[in-house]
């Protein structure tokens, strides 16, 4: 057996055609770009800044399946929620007992004593209405 002195010893008794160059290209400009791409790789995913741009990656994709851009399926089933919510808020608006008046205790707000006044549930009122608005304009959206 021959002995190999050199790296061109090894070369020509070998696999001549083998290209060597990345892995001695610490001083060569063209192959080093390679080399700086992954570094600034290795250096992207330990700062955690990787992450934080796959995170906003992946928000954007959802917020554009919600927007219009996704699966059909999905709407479907997020208008009908919309829809049913809204059939029962109209249907609590609706409801006659809502406009009765009532016997409600208040304050007299000049002497201070509780008093017995007929007239409408103005807050049930006004949580029924609130509550149809919020739904329709959901099934608008």
């Amino acid at each position: 057996m021959s002995e190999i002195k050199s790296f061109s010893d090894y070369t020509s008794k070998y696999n001549s055609n083998v290209d060597f160059s990345a892995l001695f290209s610490g001083t060569s400009d063209s192959s080093s770009v390679g080399n700086t791409n992954m570094l600034s790789d290795y250096a992207a995913i330990k700062n955690g800044s990787y992450g934080k741009l796959m995170k906003a990656y992946y928000a954007k994709q959802d917020a554009e399946k919600l927007s219009g851009k996704g699966d059909t399926s999905q709407k479907l089933t997020l208008m009908k929620t919309s829809a049913d919510s809204l059939k029962k808020s109209a249907d609590a608006l609706n409801d006659s007992s809502l406009l009765e008046k009532k016997k409600i205790k208040k304050k007299d707000e000049k002497t201070g004593e509780e008093i017995e006044v007929e007239d409408y549930d103005w807050d049930k009122i006004t949580k029924a209405v609130k509550s149809f608005v919020e739904d329709y304009n959901d099934v608008v959206k």
